[in-house]
């Protein structure tokens, strides 16, 4: 019986296995972004990179304050100012 392979789509992460047989996919929660294929689960760092959403495929930039403003909150990975 042939193994059909399927790509991991943007929004997603492979898991278990190896990265070269991974055996299912989870869907990419907030604070992370998921590029799809081989590009794993990256952490958006919560210092200049955030992202609330879920399956999104890359972290936001942090909101910069102007001249004469300052920051009220301090920003995570999973929320900006």
């Amino acid at each position: 019986m042939a193994t059909s392979c399927k790509r991991i789509p943007p929004g997603y992460y492979g898991v278990g296995g190896t990265p070269a047989t991974r055996t299912a996919v989870e869907q990419c929660g907030a604070g992370y972004a998921c590029p799809g294929s081989a590009g794993g689960r990256i952490r958006c760092d919560g210092v200049s990179t955030w992202q609330d959403a879920l399956n999104a495929t890359e972290c936001k930039p942090v909101s910069l304050c102007a001249a004469g403003e300052f920051a009220s909150e301090d920003v995570s990975a999973t929320s900006d100012r």
